[in-house]
Formats: structure tokens, sequence, C-alpha cells
């Protein structure tokens, strides 16, 4: 089987007169990954997963996980931009307290106005 036969884009396999050989796990439907994900599952309540949608442990206020572990599934690109906006929001949600908000992008990265 060639990739060209799925409809795939393939040139260079084709080139190659490479085959494509599907993964024997592929029976599960499930996509495969090779970034580790999922372990500490996010979910709405702790029977579903670990961490809720601030990556918050459920059930252990201010114990955090803030890693690949947290997407519940393999996604079907890198993982890593995904990874980086969910800890940039785990962060935003730890230190304010709340979600960002239209203008608040402004005031990302300055320095808080000090109280006298």
């Amino acid at each position: 089987m060639y990739v060209e036969d799925l409809g795939l884009p393939g040139p260079l396999f084709w080139f190659l007169e490479g085959m494509l050989v599907p993964s024997p796990l592929s029976f599960a439907g499930d996509l495969l990954t090779a970034h580790p994900l999922g372990g500490c599952r996010m979910a709405a309540n702790p029977t579903d997963g670990v961490v809720d949608h601030r990556c918050e442990v459920h059930g252990y206020p201010g114990l955090f996980v803030v890693d690949g572990s947290v997407v519940p599934t393999a996604l079907s690109r890198n993982p890593s931009a995904t990874i980086s906006a969910l800890a940039e929001r785990a962060a935003y949600l730890m230190i304010h307290g709340r979600e960002l908000l239209a203008g608040d992008r402004a005031q990302v990265g300055q320095p808080r106005a000090r109280s006298h």
C-alpha cells in the first residue's frame, strides 16, 4: 500500500518507493502520540480526571499540575503550543485569580502599580 493510495500527501515516500505501514495499534481507533499526554487528565470532576480547568488538582487546593499530562488525549499535531498555552493560562490564573480579559494584554508583563 502506497501513501498516495490513501489520498495522503507524500511525494517523498513515492520518490523513495516507500510503503505506509499502519500501526499495529491502529485498530483501537485512538490517535497515538510520542508525547506523554493524559496522565493527569483535565476534567470537570475528580471522577473523570485529576485536575480542573485551572490545572489545580481536585480536592488539593494549591496543588497544580501544569504540563502535557493534563491534556486529556492525543492531539493531531505536536502538542507544544497547546501545552504552552495551557501553562500560560494556568500561571495567569494562579497569579491573578481570574481569567485573562480583553484589555489585560497591555498589562501582561508590566509590573503592578504599587499602592502607597
